[in-house]
């Protein structure tokens, strides 16, 4: 079980993201082993139970690694967490272990006739610490002290409690079963709650991880589903559209109601009933994500398949826009505040909600490329192979065709003179005045530059403020003009 308080802030100095790839999860180079649990000290450094290769620590700077040559009854390991004291309790596959200074103690060898079986742990607030066994749980007081409370009565067969869950607030200690089910103990007694009879959820098979979400409702996960309790009822997570295997095996309740989940898909994100999948196609290094950590510093760290990756502010989050997202060529903000979007097509977002701007019948090749906002407000677009759409006051239009319609424009721009220049493909520059399409130069401007725009593709314009215009192209060894 992952705690989620929050202890000191880590920031690690020498993780960047490459932000010319946009890296969002960067592969670290602490170990290639599966992690199946993460924990942070007050020093701020992180600590990875892994399964196979022993407890790796990571200060942002330096690693280290601890095996059974340095203590460890063995390198299989399940969880990790910090008690009130300091000293970092393990469990491993056979053993419950504390590390006192730089020894690693068999805490398991002092309890007798306990089965040898330990799973994920649970630190409540008071820094009491509940570790899941067989057929039962261990407890484990501030001062270290530990009993085994045998649940072995509420079941005809053994079973494993894989997870538990502090609700101090209720007084109850959620456990979660590998047979799939959910048993209320008393949080002192720990018996078991008449009250609140366990709750067979074997349909989902095992339940791997139990937590509170902002609202106070229980989560569960388990093999093929992720649950939330409300009300009498069982809300179910999983789209039905998911047909890969689910396997949800950690629960990290994050801001603003969030909820981030360890799936075997990726890393899910819940927010306000929205399911977010983070996974190979957003550039997380394995898809199969076994814990997941949220330090201080809300950066994000996930135990995966082979090793550690994270998540550092700012997040990077898809949106859901009415337009294909194959194609998005460029962005822009209005002084609305509106955020426009084009490509295959056009639109803006407005106070948290999109909407398409219908520009038409346009030729099936064409889509927008370039977008420019005019100090006025208006919203001014260029599409390849259609020419010029202006939207303005909630309403949009086309401009009359250009000479040539059938190739690429790439810049647009309104000067201040009224003149509504466009950068095209082969032909540089041309001029809406108003009346009519001229090529450009022309007029009254004067044009600086060896040579001419004939044949050159222009990609860019800009406007000084003494009314000259820059342009940059593409052609020849000069590729920047200007009018004045």
């Amino acid at each position: 079980m992952l705690s989620t308080s929050f202890l000191w802030a880590l920031d690690p100095p020498s993780l960047t993201q490459n932000k010319q790839r946009r890296v969002r999860f960067p592969l670290m180079e602490i170990c290639d082993a599966p992690i199946l649990g993460i924990t942070e000290d007050t020093d701020g450094k992180l600590w990875f139970a892994s399964w196979g290769e022993g407890l790796y620590w990571y200060d942002g700077i330096h690693k280290g690694r601890f095996t059974y040559e340095d203590g460890l009854t063995g390198q299989f390991l399940r969880d990790c967490q910090f008690g009130p004291n300091g000293n970092l309790w393990i469990t491993v596959d056979n053993s419950l272990m504390q590390r006192v200074g730089d020894r690693f103690l068999v805490r398991s060898d002092e309890l007798e006739d306990v089965p040898k079986d330990f799973f994920w742990m649970e630190l409540d607030s008071k820094g009491n610490l509940y570790v899941g066994a067989k057929d039962g749980i261990v407890a484990a007081d501030p001062q270290g002290g530990l009993v085994y409370h045998s649940l072995g009565q509420i079941f005809p067969a053994s079973s494993y409690v894989y997870c538990l869950f502090a609700d101090e607030s209720r007084g109850i200690l959620w456990t979660g079963w590998a047979n799939g089910f959910l048993v209320a103990l008393d949080l002192k007694s720990f018996k078991p709650l008449s009250e609140v009879p366990p709750e067979d959820l074997s349909r989902y098979g095992s339940i791997l991880d139990l937590t509170l979400d902002q609202e106070g409702d229980l989560w569960v996960a388990a093999e093929e589903n992720t649950l939330v309790r409300q009300g009498d009822s069982w809300k179910e997570i999983r789209p039905q559209e998911i047909k890969e295997v689910w396997r949800c095996q950690s629960l990290c309740p994050h801001s603003k109601g969030r909820m981030l989940m360890g799936l075997a898909l990726g890393m899910g994100d819940y927010d306000q009933g929205k399911l977010t999948i983070f996974d190979h196609n957003r550039q997380l290094s394995q898809d199969r994500v076994y814990s997941v950590y949220a330090s201080r510093s809300d950066t994000i760290w996930l135990g995966t398949q082979s090793g550690v990756t994270c998540l550092m502010p700012p997040y990077f989050e898809k949106e859901d826009i009415p337009i294909s997202t194959n194609r998005l060529m460029d962005t822009d903000l209005d002084r609305e505040g509106r955020l426009w979007v084009g490509g295959d097509g056009l639109c803006y977002r407005q106070g948290g909600v999109w909407s398409r701007v219908e520009v038409g019948d346009i030729p099936s090749k064409s889509y927008l490329s370039k977008i420019t906002i005019t100090p006025e407000g208006r919203v001014l677009t260029v599409w390849n192979y259609a020419g010029v759409y202006i939207w303005e006051n909630g309403e949009g239009r086309w401009l009359p065709a250009p000479p040539h319609p059938d190739q690429a424009f790439s810049a647009v721009i309104e000067t201040s003179d009224g003149m509504i220049c466009v950068g095209t493909y082969e032909e540089g520059v041309i001029g809406w005045n108003g009346q009519e399409w001229i090529p450009m130069p022309g007029g009254d401007r004067e044009f600086q530059g060896q040579g001419q725009l004939d044949g050159r593709s222009v990609h860019s314009f800009c406007e000084s403020r003494d009314g000259s215009l820059w342009i940059g192209s593409t052609g020849s060894e000069e590729s920047l003009f200007r009018y004045s």
